[in-house]
C-alpha cells in the first residue's frame, strides 16, 4: 500500500516526467529536436526583415520552360557560355554559377575530328580545297569543344565565383586525396586558430572542385553545403570547411566579399568565431556553421528575389539593365540539375539552390544572422529545473483554476520569450522543451486529480 501511495504523489509524477523528458533532451531525440525546430521556424517567419540587399540579388533559373525550349539536361556548355556573355555585357557586380562543372564535357566526335585535322595539316599542300577543308575543320572543332567556349566566357565574367561539390562527415578511414595543385591557393589565407583547441570546422570527406580549365578563370571557388536538421530542413550553412589543411569558404561568403572588392587576402577567419571582410562579419559556431536569415516573399509572389528564366537570358529577350550592378546566381532546384530544400519559410522542399544561396548572400550583406549565446545551454537547463520545481512543489498546492491559469501564463511566457529573442535580438533560446515539460506535467497531474 505504501508503494502504491508513493507512486501516486504529484511530485513523483512530475519527477518521472522530468527525468524522461530530460533524457530525451540530452539524447537529442528526433521528436524533441523537431519540436524545437518548429518553434525556431515560427520565430524566423515572425521576424520582420526589410529586403535590404535582397533587392541586389538576381536569380537566373534553369526551369521547366527552359528545358522545354532548349532541350533536356545536360545542355552543351556553349549554351551557358552564351548566357554568361550576355550577363558580362550587362556589367553585374558579381556572378555565381551553381552547376556541376567537375567533369569535362567533350563531344564524342571531337577527338576523331582533331585526329583528322592533324592528318590534314600534315599534308603539304596549298590548294584552295585543302585550305578550305582546314578552315572548316577548325570551325567545327571550335563548335564541338564546348568546354573551351565556356572557359573563354568564364574568363570574361566579372567577379566570378564557381562551385566546388563537397560532402561533409567522417571519412571511411582511408587517407584523403590531396587537393589538386590548382586549388592550393583557393583556401582562406588569414586564419587565426582558436584560443583553446576546442573549435574546428567540419572536414570535407569528398572534395570535387571544378576542372582546372574552368577553375583558373574564377576569381573565387566556394562550396554551398547546408546542415540537414532532423526534420530534413535547411537552416544553417557551413561558412567554412576544412580539407587537406586548407580552409575553404562558402560560395555566398565569397560572392558577398568579392562584390565589395575583397579578395582572399582581405578575408579573415577566426576559427570558432567567424569570418571578417571589412565591415562584414559572419558569425560561426565551432564547426563553421552559420544560421542565416530567410526572406519571405511578398504577397502574391513566390520569391523575394527577382528571378528570370534561363531561356529568356539565353535568348536575349531581357534588357541588360536588369543585371547591371546586381549579384547574379545561375542554377536550378530541379531534380537532376540542382537540389531543393525545406526551409523555415517553405516546408515543402521547394527552395532551390540558387534561392538558398540568395538568402545566404542577403543575410551576409544585411548582417542578418541567428546566434546562440554562450549562456544559452545553462539558461535552458535552468528553465527545465524551474518548471520541474513548479510541477513538484507548487502546482500540487494550487486549486485547479489557479493552477491552470499559472501554467498557461508560464507556457505563454516560455514561448513568448523565445520568439521575442528571435525577433529582436536574432538569438535562439530553446524553450520548447521546458514548455513541453510544463504541458505534460500539468496534464498528468490534472488527470490524476
Amino acid at each position: 500500500m505504501r508503494k502504491s501511495g508513493y507512486l501516486q504523489k504529484d511530485w513523483f509524477i512530475a519527477l518521472a516526467i522530468g527525468i524522461v523528458l530530460g533524457a530525451a533532451v540530452i539524447a537529442k531525440s528526433d521528436g524533441i529536436e523537431q519540436l524545437e525546430l518548429y518553434a525556431y521556424d515560427v520565430g524566423v517567419r515572425l521576424t520582420h526583415r526589410p529586403p535590404g540587399a535582397a533587392d541586389q540579388v538576381v536569380i537566373v533559373s534553369i526551369d521547366e520552360p527552359s528545358l522545354r525550349e532548349l532541350g533536356p539536361w545536360p545542355w552543351p556548355r556553349s549554351v551557358l557560355a552564351t548566357t554568361l556573355n550576355r550577363l558580362s555585357d550587362a556589367k553585374p557586380r558579381g556572378v555565381a554559377v551553381l552547376l556541376d562543372l567537375t567533369q569535362p564535357q567533350t563531344d564524342r566526335g571531337l577527338k576523331a575530328l582533331q585526329l583528322i585535322h592533324g592528318k590534314i595539316n600534315a599534308i603539304r599542300s596549298t590548294s584552295p580545297q585543302i585550305r578550305d577543308l582546314r578552315e572548316l575543320l577548325s570551325q567545327t572543332e571550335s563548335e564541338l569543344d564546348t568546354d573551351a567556349a565556356l572557359a573563354r566566357s568564364l574568363a570574361d565574367t566579372p567577379r566570378l565565383v564557381l562551385p566546388m561539390l563537397v560532402e561533409v562527415g567522417k571519412s571511411d578511414g582511408s587517407s584523403a586525396a590531396k587537393a589538386p595543385a590548382y586549388m592550393e591557393r583557393r583556401g582562406l589565407v588569414n586564419v587565426v586558430p582558436p584560443a583553446r583547441d576546442l573549435a574546428q570546422p567540419e572536414r570535407i570527406k569528398n572534395f570535387r572542385p571544378p576542372i582546372e580549365q574552368f577553375a583558373r578563370q574564377a576569381s573565387a571557388i566556394g562550396h554551398l553545403r547546408v546542415r540537414t536538421d532532423p526534420d530534413g530542413g535547411a537552416r544553417a550553412i557551413y561558412t567554412v570547411l576544412e580539407y587537406d589543411g586548407q580552409y575553404f569558404a562558402s560560395l555566398p561568403v565569397l560572392l558577398a566579399a568579392r562584390s565589395l572588392g575583397f579578395d582572399m587576402r582581405g578575408i579573415d577567419y577566426r576559427i570558432g568565431r567567424g569570418v571578417q571582410a571589412g565591415n562584414l562579419f559572419v558569425p560561426t559556431d565551432k564547426t563553421g556553421l552559420t544560421a542565416i536569415g530567410f526572406y519571405a516573399p511578398p504577397p502574391g509572389k513566390s520569391s523575394v528575389f527577382t528571378t528570370y528564366s534561363f531561356r529568356d537570358v539565353f535568348g536575349g529577350s531581357l534588357p541588360p539593365s536588369v543585371f547591371t550592378n546586381k549579384l547574379v546566381l545561375i542554377g536550378s532546384g530541379l531534380n537532376g540539375i540542382g537540389a531543393a530544400f525545406s526551409t523555415p519559410i517553405d516546408h515543402r522542399a521547394r527552395t532551390g539552390e540558387p534561392e538558398l544561396a540568395a538568402n545566404a548572400v542577403a543575410s551576409i550583406l544585411n548582417q542578418d544572422f541567428y546566434t546562440r549565446a554562450p549562456w544559452a545551454k545553462w539558461a535552458e537547463a535552468g528553465l527545465l529545473f524551474v518548471v520541474l520545481a513548479y510541477l513538484m512543489f507548487l502546482l500540487p498546492y494550487l486549486s485547479t483554476n489557479t493552477a491552470t491559469l499559472v501554467s498557461l501564463l508560464v507556457f505563454v511566457g516560455l514561448f513568448g520569450a523565445e520568439q521575442f529573442l528571435m525577433m529582436s535580438e536574432r538569438m535562439w533560446l530553446r524553450t520548447a522543451s521546458p514548455a513541453l515539460l510544463l504541458f505534460a506535467g500539468h496534464v498528468a497531474i490534472s488527470l490524476k486529480r
